[in-house]
């Protein structure tokens, strides 16, 4: 038997969030729509009437609710089937 080594009987791990796409608000909504179709910043911002520093405020929200650091992988996060469900 050993002594002074902590021994783990159980890990209780919490739900993943991985199954449920994140709330997103109307513009959000917009915004990420107007990305998957392939439009850059300035253009989003041209098409809602909103500044292209909002645009940047409402991707930095997205990014945070899909937990990504990237554009990129927010439109791979998308490509995930339980990510897109609800945004249909």
């Amino acid at each position: 038997m050993r002594t002074g080594i902590p021994v783990i009987r159980s890990i209780e791990v919490p739900p993943s969030n991985a199954t449920t796409a994140p709330k997103l608000t109307p513009r959000e909504n917009e915004v990420l729509r107007l990305l998957t179709v392939g439009k850059c910043n300035k253009e989003i911002a041209a098409a809602m009437s909103i500044s292209p520093r909002t645009v940047k405020f409402h991707m930095t929200n997205l990014l945070a609710k899909f937990s990504v650091t990237t554009c990129l992988e927010l439109l791979a996060a998308l490509s995930r089937p339980a990510e897109l469900e609800p945004l249909l």
